[in-house]
């Protein structure tokens, strides 16, 4: 076991699930009773020939197979003609279910190979390494039904432009976190001429400068995303002139200025990203007529100003609506009702209070509700727990919010990740059902044993994972019955008055990976009982009155 003692600061560990995708699954079901057409199956062959697949995940195609390839893996055929239609060679999904997973990725030295599949509409290439193949692009513009291509995550050869290049088919192109052998910083120009493209997907290259004028070319664009790049410019007129523009995604990049009213004018936006740019001003005077909008994503710039019920009354579409880390104002009646019935809400760093809103209880379909930070000086409603009890994340931390919880829960609490740190929560602490995975009470005052909260009214293991009590006024001694919460990876008790020694059943807590109890009043020798939990990482029990040696296995 290796773990260290911290003696002046603790950190908080906490640990997110990463599922494994399985390489090469297709939603598509292909009859037995087709046959491919040879000469395909041979430019296949070729394919896996040019590949340096090193994970062998293409080894079922082969030549004993080579009347039937409409059967392997990410090929799809035509139902009647036989001829390939589809191929998913995205090798960005094959990970390996570790915290070090690493992609294995395909090289492939050229594409000649595919001048033989005529009938090619979809080409999923993501993950693959084409450094080599200088001529991929002339390559794939000659495939005359190629509709849409994925080259996400590519590496591809040193960028030079291209000439008397025609994709007159292609309406789909995703260049997602591609690099070039030689970086680039702009859009390749090429891409502008592509006038029947309805989506552009390039975002997390880097790009940099003003939003790339050649866009304006594209005037059949339904799907724009150009997230996650350097582009420091404000919003150009003419892309408030893409009519077509269902789907627009700016978030993470370094935009300014205001939002043009011009923006009314793209009534077929669903979907709008602004997050985490350095856009000001009040944005809502422009996006009130978006009645189609059903997700708006405005967080972390520096919008402010009041936000009124008219600004809101046509955004009847809205279902995600994530506005954070700004400086708004919402001035509605005691009595609104909105038009909209969301089913995630981020209002952080709004002004909500005094008051606990009330509007909120018409949304009872909300899964995500984050309202950190909002001016909120009531207790929590009855009505609260009630209506979103089924909810996935409930933030309502940073507030003034007072009153002893458990006077407005009439059942243990059954949201999954619950944080309620940073206000004047008082009382015992509440229960909780064995759906809480996640739950954050610091820095309140709340009082007297965690006997109750940890022992009773548990008839089944808890899945609880995260546990944060610090900062509160919770006494007595640490009760010994953690063996009903064998999931925890994650509990920080630090800053309360807790005496005696660690609990033997503490010893149980196989999954633990972090443990902090710092400035309590904890005594007796060092709890050799933490040798038992092989998997923690980080101790801190400063500011106690422990005494004895440190053993030789802690830090080993």
């Amino acid at each position: 076991m290796g773990f260290v003692i911290m003696n002046s600061s603790f950190f908080i560990l906490f640990f997110l699930h990463l599922f494994c995708l399985p390489f090469f699954t297709l939603p598509f079901a292909v009859s037995t009773e087709i046959v491919c057409i040879p000469s395909e199956a041979e430019a296949l062959l070729k394919l896996k020939h040019y590949l340096n697949d090193s994970s062998n995940t293409l080894s079922s195609w082969n030549s004993s197979a080579i009347s039937n390839c409409c059967l392997w893996p990410a090929v799809v055929c035509n139902n009647v003609t036989a001829h390939v239609l589809q191929l998913h060679l995205n090798s960005s999904f094959e990970w390996t279910c570790a915290v070090n997973g690493t992609i294995s990725s395909l090289f492939a030295e050229n594409l000649d190979w595919l001048s033989s599949l005529s009938k090619l509409e979809y080409l999923d290439l993501g993950g693959i390494d084409l450094s080599k193949s200088f001529d991929w692009l002339h390559t794939l513009q000659a495939l005359p039904s190629l509709t849409d291509l994925h080259l996400s995550l590519c590496t591809l050869p040193p960028y030079s432009q291209p000439s008397l290049l025609n994709f007159s088919s292609l309406l789909t192109l995703d260049l997602s976190i591609t690099s070039y052998s030689s970086a680039i910083s702009s859009i390749p120009r090429w891409i502008f001429g592509l006038r029947k493209l309805v989506s552009l997907q390039f975002r997390g290259n880097n790009i940099q400068g003003p939003i790339p004028h050649g866009i304006q070319n594209l005037t059949l664009l339904q799907n724009l995303d150009l997230s996650f790049n350097s582009l420091s410019s404000s919003i150009p007129d003419w892309l408030y002139g893409l009519h077509h523009l269902n789907f627009l995604n700016l978030e993470y990049n370094k935009l300014n200025g205001t939002i043009s009213d011009a923006l009314g004018n793209l009534t077929s936006l669903v979907e709008l990203h602004l997050s985490n740019n350095q856009f000001s001003e009040n944005p809502f005077e422009s996006l009130r007529s978006l009645s189609k909008l059903s997700s708006l994503e405005i967080g972390d710039n520096h919008f402010e100003g009041v936000v009124k019920e008219d600004h809101l009354a046509n955004l009847t579409s809205l279902k995600v609506f994530y506005a954070s880390g700004n400086n708004f104002t919402l001035k509605v009646g005691p009595n609104w009702l909105p038009t909209f019935q969301l089913t995630g809400l981020d209002m952080s760093s709004w002004q909500l209070g005094p008051n606990f809103p009330s509007w909120i209880q018409s949304q009872n379909k909300l899964e995500v509700i984050v309202m950190s930070n909002t001016g909120i000086l009531d207790p929590i409603p009855t009505w609260f727990w009630e209506a979103f009890s089924q909810a996935s994340y409930v933030n309502l931390s940073h507030n003034n919010i007072h009153g002893e919880l458990v006077t407005t829960l009439r059942n243990p609490i059954s949201i999954r990740s619950v944080d309620l740190s940073t206000n004047h929560l008082c009382g015992k602490l509440p229960y909780l059902s064995n759906y809480v995975i996640w739950l954050d009470l610091s820095s309140n005052s709340f009082l007297e044993s965690m006997d109750d909260f940890l022992c009773k009214k548990q008839d089944k293991p808890m899945n609880l994972e995260f546990l944060n009590l610090a900062s509160n006024n919770l006494s007595g001694e640490i009760p010994d019955c953690w063996m009903i919460w064998p999931f925890l990876m994650d509990v920080n008790l630090q800053s309360n008055h807790f005496v005696g020694n660690l609990p033997p059943s503490m010893a149980s807590l196989a999954e633990l990976q972090s443990l902090q109890i710092r400035n309590n009043s904890l005594s007796g020798i060092f709890p050799t009982i933490l040798k038992k939990t092989d998997q923690l990482i980080c101790l801190d029990l400063g500011e106690n009155n422990l005494s004895g040696t440190i053993p030789a296995w802690v830090g080993a």
